[in-house]
């Protein structure tokens, strides 16, 4: 039995597969069950930092993923307060 690859998963590529559903996150998907995908604690520093600390990375985090929250929310508020 043929042993699997080793890949380590690089800053760029894990930044680009969270932000988007684009081919960097289609690899990684692919590759879940064809490789083992590794990274390191400075990796994952990176990533924490470019998330955070990158406004305009940042950004479009809050865009990606807080505005469906907040729709949301602002639909729950108004079913309550329709309630009322």
């Amino acid at each position: 039995m043929r042993r699997k690859p080793r890949v380590v998963l690089d800053s760029v590529m894990a930044v680009s597969a969270f932000l988007t559903t684009g081919l960097a996150a289609g690899l990684i998907y692919q590759c879940q069950e064809k490789v083992h995908l590794y990274t390191s604690e400075e990796i994952l520093q990176e990533i924490r930092r470019v998330l955070l600390e990158k406004e305009h990375i940042r950004n479009r985090y809050l865009i990606l993923f807080a505005t469906p929250y907040l729709r949301g929310c602002r639909e729950f508020y108004h079913i309550v307060r329709a309630c009322k």
